[in-house]
This record gives C-alpha cells, sequence and structure tokens, in this order.
C-alpha cells in the first residue's frame, strides 16, 4: 500500500468510478496507470469495496459498462424491497439516476427542494458538484410528478434519499442497494451505481447532442472524460446496429471511435 500515499485522492471518501476517472486523466504511462490500478484495486479489497479498476490493456483507458434497456427497466419497475418506503425510495433513486446521469455523491444528498419548476421547465439543481461545481439538470415531466408523488407520501426528512435518521444516505448504503439489485434482478455483474451516468450519455448521442452538451449535462470538467464516455456509447451503438441491420452489418460499417 505504500504507492497509495502519493495519491491525490480520497479513497475511502470517494465514489468508486470516480476513482477510475482520476485515474484515467493523470498524465502518467499506461504501465505507470496499470501499476497504479492494480494498488488501489488492492485497497479497494481491503475495504471490502466490490468495485475494481478496470483499464484497456491497448489504450491504458477505463472500461466503460453500458446497461442494456432492459436492466435499466427491471431497476426502477421490479426492484423489490422488505418495506414499501424503501422499494419505492430504492426505485426512485435508480430513475433519478438513469435519467438526469447523476453521481452517488450528487443523487445520494439530493434534497426536495432542489427539484424544480420554472416556466415550464423541470430540473435538479445540483449543489456543488464534483469540483464544487453547480448546475441544472433538466428532467421530464413524468420524472419531476413521481418525486412529488414521493414526497407527499414518503417524505421523512429534507433529503429524498434518507437513511432513517434524517441523513443523506451513505456511498455504503448505494453500494449495497446495488448489489441487492444485482443479486434480486440478475443485474451484470459489471454494472455499477456509476453505470446510470454511461446510460444517460448513450442516450444523449443518440438524440445528437454534441459532445460539449453532453459535458455539460454530466458535469464533466474535463473533456477527456466526455469523450471517453461517449467511445463506449459509440461502440454500443454499433453494437446496436450491426446487430439489428443486416445491410449496415455486411457492409462492414465501421466504428468512429474519435
Amino acid at each position: 500500500m505504500n504507492s497509495l500515499k502519493r495519491v491525490d485522492i480520497e479513497i475511502e471518501k470517494t465514489d468508486d468510478y470516480d476513482i477510475a476517472e482520476w485515474l484515467y486523466n493523470q498524465d502518467l504511462t499506461q504501465s505507470a496507470k496499470n501499476n497504479l490500478a492494480k494498488s488501489i484495486n488492492c485497497y479497494l479489497k481491503y475495504l471490502k469495496r466490490e468495485y475494481r479498476i478496470k483499464l484497456n490493456r491497448d489504450s491504458g483507458e477505463k472500461d466503460i459498462f453500458i446497461p442494456s434497456d432492459e436492466e435499466r427497466r427491471k431497476l426502477i419497475e421490479d426492484l423489490e424491497f422488505s418495506r414499501r418506503d424503501l422499494t419505492e425510495r430504492n426505485r426512485l433513486l435508480f430513475e433519478i439516476s438513469f435519467e438526469a446521469g447523476l453521481r452517488s455523491n450528487e443523487v445520494r444528498k439530493l434534497k426536495f427542494s432542489q427539484v424544480r419548476s420554472e416556466n415550464e421547465k423541470r430540473y435538479i439543481r445540483v449543489k456543488e458538484g464534483k469540483g464544487g461545481k453547480s448546475r441544472n439538470v433538466y428532467i421530464s415531466e413524468s420524472l419531476y410528478n413521481k418525486i412529488n408523488w414521493f414526497e407527499k407520501h414518503y417524505r421523512s426528512s429534507i433529503f429524498i434519499f434518507d437513511n432513517g435518521q434524517g441523513k443523506p444516505l451513505s456511498n455504503g448504503s448505494i453500494r449495497r442497494i446495488v448489489a441487492e439489485a444485482k443479486r434480486q434482478l440478475g443485474i451484470s455483474k459489471e454494472f455499477h451505481h456509476h453505470s446510470c451516468r454511461h446510460y444517460r450519455a448513450v442516450e444523449l448521442l443518440k438524440q445528437g447532442i454534441n459532445t460539449d452538451g453532453v459535458r455539460e449535462f454530466l458535469g464533466h470538467s474535463s473533456l477527456n472524460t466526455t469523450q471517453l464516455y461517449l467511445r463506449g456509447a459509440k461502440d454500443q451503438l454499433y453494437k446496436e446496429l450491426s446487430s439489428k441491420d443486416k445491410h449496415f452489418k455486411s457492409s462492414g460499417g465501421e466504428r468512429n471511435t474519435n
């Protein structure tokens, strides 16, 4: 663990996938990134955290996992817990994460007062996101109404995702909810909460949003991170096209990974 003493990141307090983003953006050789990833993964194992950093052997980039539409549906419609309030809370957690693309630290601390409606526009005001920056994330009327319904029936504090003691869920609680969802619903073992952001990146790309628009929506400070997301998104779109369109497949359609 000695190599971790020089790491300028508080791993114990940092969302899993933000660790991978931090590593990807370091000005290091591929070999150095791989060695550091091994050390970090050992420490994550020591902390009994399930997540492990996976870097592409050829490029040194982190691998991107994008959930399927069916996995998304299961998480927001089929997930069940012992109490009805927990079931509704955790389904809403995933629905907001998929649609708004929020980080774990952003969604777990979300307050009802941050969900707003002005001039027929519904949005979430993300306060002090990664890097201390704030942004507006626009959401559908349907999601806005679901949040209002949840507030009316289950509100117990200022936080949407309350831990039962008037405080927001911890990152550990988010990880346990994800682990239970994977166990219960047969969700891919590669799925983590941050995968919801990858899914949203694909959706934005399908809608024709440009790279800078995606960066602003997701709150990335570095365009490099957004471009990495979009490379994974384009790979996913290529797979969809090649599996559904025989003309695309037979014509030797190429992935644009730039």
